[in-house]
């Protein structure tokens, strides 16, 4: 008898919710309604390249083996470096110009820029393949990976994302997705699959690309009336120096992989890659805090307010959240790799020991370099990632041949180390005394974490 009651109830009750849901957001400004949408769809788009990206690297690893995922590893660190030419500087800055005003207009003539240098690399390549390269298949897989170059140059995501059209994204991110787990489960299934990997992620960026400018061209004033090339010199110039910056950064992410690729056998290229990929996903957190860092930044410089709370936050939350992370994987090297990867990858343990201290200075640099770009001292900025970025390359051909894969990882250990040390000096006058004593919980915090998993080490965690 009370359940008709009851149903009329609950019912009543989730009326009166969405009503107060409603009228919620109705109060919030428009303004911040769609950053908070915009920022949810960015984070769908993140999450599923970090899925498809993950899946990638664990099956391609145990399916290649170790000399398929070291050949196919050396092509993609070449190729990514060519990439971040491309996409450093004209995805930033030309999606704030489309941003202003919701103005396209230079978009068809950032996207000729774009595939115009992008064609001249993937020339490069294929040049530099046939005559520096002695390995048929390693010259086959780096000309058939360089192809990727041409669709990614031809995406037109950052025009999107200045529109604040995130949704497109991440319905394009999906379908790349599917089609890239659908085609490696599909036509991967050993080491004599291996070229087909860059031919599944070529086509697979190509549809993206297509689906991407379809979505584009539906919206309202897309590519019309292109402005004068005088009037984007502006955004080319400021594009090919932030481009640059990004390109040295990424040196000290993958020059180590190429580096090994040209001097030891794709066996141990593999080995060190499998260690290599499983710090880049922290890599690219330490990216997105250093971006959300300096708006807020700027903003306090503009207004004149103080930075030390920001700066001594910024600097407990990375102490915090990093070191148990590198003493963690430090001490459990060897069984993350086991579970991960398969017996057949236990050399990478040594490596990824060295490798995941890394993510102390790349981290700890972040409010150092930050303040200075925020303070627009970019030039200091820029020299001082050139200086790593040629300390990485002058230590990994010195150190690989006698220590192989053990030397490349003290190599990238040690251009991050000069990076923070050259960044910290230079921000100094601009940063409040006894910043390192915020460290000193977090060390012994992560001090008695060390004790407690030391006698862990050589037990197997993550068993399968």
């Amino acid at each position: 008898q009370d359940r008709p009651r009851l149903k009329r109830l609950f019912a009543s009750t989730l009326l009166s919710i969405s009503q107060r849901v409603r009228t919620a957001g109705a109060r919030i400004p428009k303004d911040t309604r769609l950053a908070a949408s915009n920022f949810g769809w960015l984070s769908v788009v993140h999450c599923i390249a970090l899925v498809w990206g993950s899946f990638g690297t664990i099956y391609l690893a145990r399916v290649l083996g170790p000399v398929g995922f070291g050949l196919y590893g050396f092509a993609q660190a070449v190729v990514s470096h060519a990439l971040v030419v491309i996409d450093g500087g004209l995805r930033v800055l030309g999606a704030r110009e489309v941003a202003t005003d919701g103005d396209t207009r230079g978009v068809p003539r950032i996207m000729v820029t774009r595939l115009a240098v992008g064609a001249i690399m993937v020339a490069i390549i294929q040049i530099a393949a046939l005559i520096t390269l002695e390995s048929g298949i390693m010259r086959t897989l780096l000309s058939l990976s360089a192809l990727a170059i041409l669709p990614v140059s031809a995406n037109a995501g950052w025009a999107l994302q200045g529109l604040q059209r995130s949704q497109f994204l991440a319905f394009c991110e999906a379908a790349f997705a599917a089609i890239y787990i659908g085609g490696m489960i599909l036509f991967v299934h050993g080491s004599a699959d291996v070229t087909s990997v860059p031919v599944v992620q070529t086509a697979a960026f190509a549809v993206s690309a297509a689906l991407l400018l379809a979505f584009l061209s539906r919206l309202p004033k897309s590519f019309t009336q292109s402005r004068s090339m005088r009037s984007d010199a502006p955004v080319l110039k400021a594009a090919a120096t932030m481009g640059l910056s990004s390109l040295l950064g990424f040196v000290l992410v993958q020059a180590d992989v190429v580096a090994l690729g040209i001097i030891a056998s794709p066996q141990v290229v593999g080995w060190y890659a499998a260690a290599s990929k499983l710090i880049v996903p922290f890599q690219g957190v330490a990216g997105y805090v250093s971006f959300s860092v300096l708006p807020l930044m700027v903003q306090r410089i503009e207004m004149g307010a103080d930075l030390d709370g920001l700066l001594r936050t910024l600097w407990h939350v990375i102490a915090t959240a990093v070191l148990p992370v590198c003493v963690g994987g430090f001490l459990l090297a060897g069984s993350l790799i086991t579970f991960v990867y398969g017996p057949a990858y236990n050399p990478s343990s040594l490596p990824l020991q060295v490798l995941v201290w890394t993510l102390f200075p790349s981290f700890a640099q972040i409010p150092f370099g930050m303040l200075l770009l925020a303070n627009r001292q970019d030039r200091l900025y820029l020299t001082t990632m050139g200086v790593a970025a040629g300390a990485d390359i002058t230590l990994n051909f010195l150190l690989i041949p006698r220590y192989g894969m053990l030397g490349a990882s003290i190599a990238t250990l040690s251009s991050w180390f000069v990076v923070l040390g050259f960044l910290y000096r230079a921000s100094r006058p601009l940063i409040p005394r006894g910043l390192w004593a915020w460290v000193a919980r977090p060390l012994a915090a992560v001090a008695l974490m060390g004790v407690a998993v030391f006698p862990l080490r050589e037990y197997p965690l993550f068993a399968v």
